[in-house]
């Protein structure tokens, strides 16, 4: 599990923390992996399935912990984003839930500032690519702003 240090970064609380561990990261990316899809207690799931269009949520999730790394290797605190596009998606054919490997999710950020960025994100499982796609992600606006 991700210590709690790392789990500040993700904006969900509790089992909704889908990522697992950081294998590594740098400026350009950030590769996670998990093995929350295979929890009964996976709050995503409906009816005990977790559908194939979650890996957006699990994509989304690696990039805040890259967002939020970054933000600390500059000395600043990570600002909370949102998740505002994605484009060029490719969707697994079966259920996440049906899966039973850890997954590998690997963002690469292709374009960003201190509030916003654009990554590629690929999801691997044993190596099997099931998905990837570009995402859009902006800082939530300030009351401040």
């Amino acid at each position: 599990m991700l210590s709690e240090d790392l789990r500040a970064l993700i904006p969900h609380a509790g089992d909704m923390c889908l990522i697992d561990e950081v294998l590594s990261w740098d400026a350009d990316g950030l590769i996670g992996r998990t093995r929350s899809h295979t929890r009964p207690t996976n709050p995503l799931r409906t009816h005990g399935m977790l559908a194939a269009t979650h890996v957006l949520e699990y994509a989304g999730q690696t990039c805040a912990l890259h967002g939020g790394l970054l933000a600390r290797e500059r000395g600043a605190e990570a600002i909370p984003a949102l998740l505002v596009a994605a484009s060029q998606v490719e969707i697994p054919s079966a259920p996440l839930s049906d899966l039973s490997g850890a997954l590998e999710i690997r963002v690469t950020r292709l374009h960003g500032s201190d509030r916003d960025g654009i990554y590629l994100f690929e999801i691997h499982e044993g190596g099997r690519r099931l998905s990837g796609g570009r995402l859009t992600v902006m800082a939530r606006r300030q009351e401040t702003e």
